[in-house]
Parts: structure tokens; C-alpha cells; sequence
């Protein structure tokens, strides 16, 4: 090899070298970028008309084991579905308050029973039924909160889809982007690896929101899918569409999340919308559906009650809850008793009506009304009123053995005239407005259903405690709950089935907290793999930066030596 040829191959030896040592230097400044793979040089002997005569660099490639990172996309979408759900299922949580705290239902149940039994004592303390009825409504309100609460996190739940849509979308758009650089630089034999691990960061950030499916084209291009085989991302991106809802109620529906205007709602599992589409429309709702089994049976429960008694003294005018049209059809059996009373409880007036002689609410209407002294309609909301045609006189109301309708209520519970609590779910259920602002009207005990009971008796009196001792053992009494959330169909007291639920809301949440951190667990170990396979390891690479400032050193040290040799041949001509 003569002098030029050996300078040649020395100065190629240098410049392969220079350019390792500053990919190198790359590889250590990175080394604490999340997702950057370490690049390495590849070089290769060059040859001129059959001979070797230097070295030159061939490629910059970074390594990635694809199965472990398709692994890891797997993981991240799973991690972040779980924690997803915790978060919002804790924050949900924190709002129902601690099992053992003032606020939890369970207590606030134990208060209405504690105040029903001071009640069931003095009946006719007036203190004493303010205090019922301040623990009822306390009780009516912090379900309603609840129901709210509930349905704010879902409307919360929401626009976070619409977020996680846009992060998804941009996402994307920034794929379609360096798949298009990436080809070009593929095409042209220039180094992509920077820009392959910026799409694989973008790729994540997909997985993160859903599961997703993709490959590599021979072009160098990655191509997303959803996982029902819908294209994300390959010639272009395919942007999904979503707004979200305001003013979420229990009945409130949502659009759906669309891909060039198909429905793909239930194409996007995994992931933090597959979460929150969970969440919104499963999981929240559930808790809902709990809440309106526990307020269903606290006023269905205490209604019945509440109507087989009669307020002292008796009200000159009473209006039912429930809404009937005078047409609707009427089935009952038994007899009910209607009574005009004076101030002191004195009967002025007794009417038993047969039940089984009407065929429509209108019949029965039509019934009450022509007893004499008293007047009945269904007014405009329709409500079932009566009055007494004398302002000095009351209406005085006993089932009796009256039973309507399959579930065989007695009359006034079937039409609402003396209900504790109107609404029939959580974020409906209030006390009834008549006894807050009159707590006198608080029925404690009944009206006679003596047979032969006459003009001048006694029908009622202040002291009577009998319905005020019946709420008391009614909150007490096993209730049959049909399944409703993630409660299974149970039998339990009110109290029971409030802490119940509250209870199995906890291990649920403690449940997939667990989950998440296991998942996390994983994604974690899975990241730390990658990283010891692909990442920057800063001893390997200041090991190999001495080697090649040795190896730089060495070719410079030739070049010199041809340098002096080649001045050495000039001297000697000369």
C-alpha cells in the first residue's frame, strides 16, 4: 500500500471514528430522556476496484425488541385503564364519607330512628317532631347530594373523553407526520432512529387513551389500528369526534365517539377513554341506581306507614302526591274510612266507602265528593283532593282493610294523602313541604276503626303514639332490596343496606386501587427492560467513548506519521 492509499484509509478510520464518538456524546446527553434508544454506528470496509482502502459509516440504527415494546403498549393501555378508574371511583368515594364518620348514611338513618322513638314517648310534643323532620330532610338531602355528586362525576367522567380525544387526535396527526419524514429519510438511507423513537413516545400516547393494534410498513411506516381493524393512522390520520354533554342527569344520553363517521364507542377499549366510557355509562351509574334502591325503600317504607295514620288535629283539606287521570282504571277491595272531626278529635261525620264498587279513580272521586260536607276532585297536576266543606272541621282518612292495585296498598298510600316523602329516587326524595313548614301535620297516631263508631266519639286523640311507634319498628324491619348496582338482591334493614353499600363501594374502590398499582407494577418492570435493552447504559458508553478517542487517537497518530514520512520524501527529492 503506497503513502496515499495508507493516508486514505487512516483519515476514513478518523472521520468513522469522529462521527461515533459524537453519536456517542448523543447517547449520554439522552441518557435521561424518557423513550430515547441508544444509537449506534455501524460501519463497514470500503473498497476502490477491488481493494480495500479504508472504512466508512454504513448505518446509525438504534435497537428495539418490538415484541417486549408491543408488550409494554399492551401494558400502558391496561395500566392506564385501571388507574383511570381508581382515581375517579375515589373521588366518587370521598364524597359519600368515611364508614365511621357523622356523614355516612347509615348514621344519619340511626338518627331519624333515634328521634322516631323519642317520638313514639311524646307523641304530642311538637320539639320533638321538628326534630323528625329536620332528621328525615337531613337524610332526603344527603341523598340528593349524593345523586348529585354522582351525576357530576359522570358529566366530569365526560368532557374527560373529549379531551382524551383531542390528546388522541394530536397524537396521531404527529404520527402521520414523522411517517412521512421517516420515508423519505428511509428512502435515502439517512439516520430516522430520533425520529422513529418520537413516533413510538406518539404511539404510547395513543395506547395510553385506548388499545390499539399496529405494524411497521416496508416503507418505514407505522400504521395504527383500532381493535376492531379500524385504520387510526396509515396514508393519513383518521381523527376520532367527540363533545361532550353539560348538565348530566341519571337519564341524560351521550353522542357517540366517531371515526370518519362511524360509531367506534365500543371499538375503544383499554386505555383512559375506555375508562371513562366505563365509568360514565357502567360504573357510575351503578353507584346511582344503589342510592335510588336506598331512597325507593326509605319512602315506599315509610309512606305506607305514615298513611295509615292521621294528623291531630285533623287538616280541612288534603291533597295526594301521586298523579292519576280521572280515567285510570281502579282494582282495590276493602272498605276506607272518611271522617269529619272537630278541633278536640270529636266525630261529627263517619263515611265507610266499599271499594270494590269503583271501577275508576273518577268513580271513587266522584264517591268522596258526594258525601256530604265533604268535596273531592282531581285537581290540575293531578292530584287527588278532599275537603271539608267547613272550616272548622277536618279530614280525617283510615284505610281500614283497603287494598289497591297488585301491591295492595291501602288508599292513602296509593294516592300519596299523608306521605312522609315525596320523589322516588335519590335525587328526587324531600320531606314533604307541609310538614316542614307545619310539623304539627306529622301523623303520630290513627283514627279510630271502630265499627261502630258515631257522631260525638272520640276519633282521635293527641296522644296516640301508635304510628309513631310503627315508623320506629319500621326502620328496624328487614326490607326485600332487588338488585340494584353492585348489590346483589338482599334482604336488611335501612340502616344495613346504607352501610352496605357503603361498605362494598370501599373494597370495591381498595379493589381496583390493587389493580392499578399491580398494572403499574408491570408497565414499570416492562419500561425498565426496554430501557436495559435499548436505552442508554452511561458506563457502556463512556467505556466505549475511551475506545474511540483511543482509536481516534491511534488513526491520528498515523495520519501524523504519514505526514512525517510524506515531508521526509519531499526533503529527499529535494
Amino acid at each position: 500500500m503506497d503513502i496515499r492509499s495508507a493516508y486514505s484509509a487512516a483519515l476514513s478510520s478518523l472521520n468513522a471514528t469522529q462521527y461515533a464518538s459524537s453519536i456517542t456524546s448523543t447517547n449520554i446527553a439522552n441518557a435521561n430522556v424518557e423513550g430515547y434508544s441508544a444509537q449506534r454506528v455501524n460501519t463497514a470496509t470500503t473498497y476502490s476496484d477491488g481493494s480495500a482502502v479504508g472504512v466508512g459509516v454504513s448505518s446509525v440504527s438504534a435497537y428495539v425488541n418490538e415484541n417486549l415494546f408491543k408488550s409494554y403498549v399492551s401494558a400502558v393501555s391496561q395500566t392506564t385503564y385501571a388507574q383511570t378508574t381508581a382515581d375517579h371511583l375515589s373521588q366518587l368515594l370521598d364524597q359519600y364519607g368515611a364508614v365511621d364518620s357523622g356523614s355516612a348514611l347509615a348514621d344519619l338513618i340511626t338518627d331519624l330512628e333515634t328521634a322516631l322513638a323519642d317520638l313514639s314517648v311524646t307523641p304530642e310534643s311538637q320539639t320533638v317532631k321538628n326534630t323528625v323532620l329536620n332528621a328525615a330532610d337531613q337524610l332526603a338531602s344527603t341523598l340528593n347530594d349524593l345523586s348529585s355528586d354522582v351525576q357530576q362525576q359522570r358529566e366530569n367522567v365526560d368532557g374527560d373523553i373529549e379531551n382524551a380525544v383531542t390528546t388522541v387526535n394530536q397524537a396521531l396527526t404527529e404520527i402521520e407526520d414523522l411517517n412521512r419524514e421517516i420515508s423519505v429519510k428511509t428512502a435515502l438511507g439517512e439516520n430516522t432512529s430520533a425520529l422513529e423513537d418520537a413516533r413510538a413516545q406518539a404511539l404510547l400516547t395513543v395506547s395510553e387513551n385506548m388499545n390499539v393494534s399496529y405494524f411497521t410498513t416496508n416503507t418505514n411506516e407505522l400504521h395504527v389500528y383500532t381493535t376492531g381493524g379500524l385504520p387510526l393512522v396509515d396514508s393519513r390520520a383518521h381523527e376520532l369526534s367527540y363533545e361532550s354533554t353539560n348538565n348530566v342527569n341519571a337519564v341524560t344520553s351521550f353522542d357517540d365517539i366517531t371515526l370518519d363517521g362511524r360509531d367506534v364507542t365500543n371499538q375503544l377499549s383499554g386505555g383512559t377513554i375506555g375508562a371513562l366510557v366505563d365509568l360514565r355509562d357502567e360504573t357510575i351509574p351503578a353507584r346511582q341506581e344503589e342510592l335510588d334502591a336506598l331512597a325507593g325503600a326509605l319512602a315506599d317504607t315509610l309512606n305506607a306507614v305514615l298513611n295509615t295514620g292521621t294528623p291531630f288535629p285533623a287538616q280541612n283539606g288534603i291533597t295526594g302526591q301521586e298523579v292519576f287521570d280521572g280515567s285510570d282504571a281502579f282494582s282495590a277491595s276493602g272498605t276506607f274510612r272518611i271522617v269529619l272531626s272537630d278541633a278536640d278529635g270529636e266525630t261529627q261525620s263517619v263515611t265507610d266507602l266499599d271499594l270494590s264498587t269503583y271501577a275508576t279513580v273518577s268513580d271513587l272521586t266522584a264517591a268522596l265528593d258526594g258525601i256530604a260536607g265533604v268535596s273531592a276532585s282531581i285537581d290540575a297536576n293531578g292530584h287527588l283532593t278532599i275537603l271539608s266543606d267547613d272550616p272548622d272541621l277536618g279530614i280525617a282518612l283510615s284505610e281500614m282493610d283497603s287494598e289497591v292495585g297488585s301491591d295492595a296498598q291501602g288508599v292513602s298510600d296509593y294516592f300519596g294523602l299523608n306521605d312522609l316523602f315525596i320523589g322516588d329516587d335519590a335525587g328526587s326524595i324531600k320531606v314533604r313541604d307541609e310538614l316542614l313548614d307545619d310539623p304539627s301535620l306529622l301523623s303520630c297516631g290513627k283514627l279510630s276503626q271502630d265499627a261502630t263508631l258515631s257522631v260525638g266519639d272520640v276519633a282521635l286523640t293527641s296522644g296516640d303514639a301508635s304510628v309513631a311507634l310503627a315508623l320506629q319498628e319500621a326502620m328496624n324491619t328487614t326490607i326485600d332490596f332487588a338488585d340494584a348496582g353492585a348489590m346483589g338482591a338482599t334482604t336488611l334493614t335501612l340502616a344495613d343496606y346504607s352501610a352496605e353499600l357503603l361498605s362494598s363501594f370501599a373494597l370495591e374502590v381498595s379493589s381496583v386501587e390493587t389493580q392499578a398499582e399491580t398494572k403499574g407494577l408491570i408497565s414499570e418492570t416492562l419500561a425498565s427492560d426496554i430501557s436495559n435493552e435499548s436505552g442508554v447504559n452511561l458506563d457502556e458508553e463512556a467505556a466505549r467513548l475511551t475506545v474511540l478517542e483511543n482509536q481516534y487517537s491511534a488513526s491520528a497518530q498515523i495520519i501524523q506519521t504519514l505526514n512525517d514520512m510524506f515531508s521526509s520524501l519531499i526533503s529527499a527529492v529535494a
